[in-house]
């Protein structure tokens, strides 16, 4: 197993991951904002809502650091105001590179993204090649290679942005928290039929190769 070292959000500690608890990974961008359309936010709410610190789980972010400037998350995180009996939640800003990915995905056990708008999300697509299965929300691209055999659907209402002009006139997903945190308990519960999901996933992902992917679109300039 590879040593990764990660930040602890709420001690600023670094730690080694060892003899790990069920583990959820999340691999995303967050400007620390409660409307982001990655949808980080509520992922760490639901967690740390559900979950407590006598349960043997815990969840790993992966944060790109172009988004947001680690010093502030210790804020952040404190402004949330989670509960204070939570289970541990573990924030990863470094720059990993690519060739250790793999092992990041595969030392954890389930994929999660409550995102609210997305063209199709590699991350996903990602954790499933090295068999992981997903929970996502049930809008936006990453729908195409998710299904019930892989992956569990977070439930969602449209709702129109309104936080960032650039966004004007356009509708994301809005997660349904209840339905998120059930689904998170799902998994954690009913970790040997997880698994199973997490087979399938892994082969599932071999049907969105990128030499796969370009054939398909060498085919269709062909019909041009």
């Amino acid at each position: 197993m590879v040593k990764l070292f990660i930040i602890e959000a709420h001690g600023g500690n670094i730690l080694m991951k060892q003899n790990k608890p069920f583990t959820f990974l999340t691999n995303k961008g967050w400007r620390g904002t409660s409307w982001d359309r990655g949808g980080v936010q509520y992922v760490i709410k639901a967690f740390a809502e559900e979950f407590s610190k006598d349960e043997k789980v815990e969840i790993i972010l992966k944060l790109n650091p172009a988004y947001i400037n680690p010093a502030m998350l210790d804020g952040i995180i404190k402004g949330m105001k989670l509960p204070e009996d939570r289970a541990k939640i573990n924030i990863c800003t470094d720059n990993v590179p690519f060739n250790k990915m793999g092992h990041l995905y595969k030392d954890s056990d389930c994929f999660i993204c409550a995102t609210r708008a997305e063209s199709f999300n590699l991350p996903g697509l990602e954790a499933m090649s090295c068999g992981l299965p997903t929970i996502q929300t049930n809008y936006g691209g990453q729908t195409d290679y998710m299904t019930d055999d892989n992956s569990l659907f977070i439930k969602y209402t449209l709702e129109e942005v309104k936080e960032d002009l650039m966004y004007e006139g356009i509708s994301w997903a809005t997660p349904d928290m209840i339905d998120l945190k059930n689904q998170m308990r799902f998994a954690f519960e009913n970790q040997d039929k997880f698994k199973e999901k997490g087979k399938q996933a892994e082969e599932d992902s071999k049907n969105w190769t990128w030499d796969i992917s370009a054939n398909k679109l060498m085919g269709i300039f062909k019909n041009i």
